[in-house]
């Protein structure tokens, strides 16, 4: 009777032409919020360092993530920064091939597939910058989750919807481009971002679990 999407993207591409409500994918922001303390123990527990710049990705290890492009783009990045580590959290039926390009290409010892987790929002904390190069994305939950952490985000230009970019934490590139053009403008950030609190902004954008509890409330009371 009644049709919601968590993006307009979503919604035309489920419902078509019928009428549809967006309702964001609200989180709990206090869990993602950034925090120095979490991030240094964290880094501690997974043999990180403080020299090492890390690229982080949370999402399945399958066709729809594009990880063969992300692979590629650590490649780059590392060719130019020998401190970069790729941590990622998350699996899926392509992990093999994914472990057999990373071996190829020497970078076992950067590269941290972590696997299923359940302190994802701490290992946020842990990051640098965060990669999303999706070729298809309804909204990118994981982008709002990254910004709420205070992370400068890398993401698919053409497939991952504006909806998304609600910090100006988001930087949006081609597929098209090279894998070593996604690298230059990651690395660019290396030393130019102060990482800030961004509980205000999320909120304020609609994306606070509580307020989103209390729509859907609203709307099932109202449903006849």
């Amino acid at each position: 009777t009644d049709y919601l999407a968590c993006s307009s993207v979503a919604g035309k591409w489920m419902f078509g032409e019928r009428e549809f409500k967006v309702i964001n994918n609200g989180i709990d922001i206090s869990k993602y919020a950034y925090n120095p303390s979490i991030r240094e123990q964290k880094r501690l527990e997974l043999g990180l360092k403080s020299e090492h710049f890390v690229i982080g990705v949370v999402g399945r290890i399958q066709y729809q993530k594009n990880p063969e492009f992300i692979v590629e783009i650590f490649k780059k990045i590392y060719e130019k920064e020998k401190n970069a580590v790729l941590l990622w959290v998350g699996d899926g039926d392509l992990r093999p091939q994914i472990e057999q390009k990373i071996a190829e290409y020497g970078l076992k010892q950067n590269v941290k597939l972590l696997g299923i987790r359940k302190d994802v929002n701490e290992i946020y904390q842990t990051m640098d910058v965060f990669l999303l190069p999706s070729r298809f994305e309804g909204l990118g939950i994981v982008l709002i989750e990254a910004q709420a952490a205070g992370l400068k985000c890398f993401t698919s230009a053409e497939k991952v919807p504006n909806e998304a970019k609600i910090t100006n934490l988001v930087n949006y590139i081609s597929l098209q481009k090279s894998a070593d053009f996604w690298a230059e403008q990651i690395l660019r950030t290396k030393n130019d971002h102060e990482r800030k609190d961004q509980t205000e902004a999320i909120r304020n954008a609609g994306y606070d679990i509580k307020t989103i509890i209390k729509e859907l409330e609203k709307i099932y009371l109202e449903i006849k």
